[in-house]
């Protein structure tokens, strides 16, 4: 029989978003409250808040590394380790709605309408 694992506290507006890092075991949501949720092996009650600002439209994970699309089309790097933002990767001219990032971590696909 599967085991379920308890409910745990998403995002105030709604998840917009989710990722899945299977090597670092690691799940981050991004919502339209405009913060980062990040659950390491998710069987863990604590998680990680980062406040963005921002309502957020797409997230990947790579390593610990965090892409995070905006409603401001800007795709922007985040340490996952303190939450700080490291660069702006992409400005697209319409809303980005997903981003993949390769196995290696070495390329960034981002789709917009």
């Amino acid at each position: 029989m599967a085991k379920f694992l308890p409910f745990r506290f998403g995002h105030i507006s709604g998840m917009v978003s989710l990722s899945l890092n299977s090597e670092e075991r690691l799940i981050i949501s991004g919502g339209e409250d405009g913060q980062i949720r990040a659950w390491k092996n998710f069987e863990e009650a604590e998680i990680k808040t980062y406040d963005i600002t921002e309502c957020i439209t797409a997230v990947a994970c790579s390593g610990n590394r965090a892409f995070v699309a905006t409603e401001t089309n800007t795709v922007n790097e985040y340490n996952l380790l303190n939450g700080e933002f490291v660069c702006t990767v992409t400005r697209c001219s319409l809303p980005i709605t997903r981003i993949v990032v390769s196995p290696t971590g070495t390329h960034i696909l981002v789709s917009s309408w």
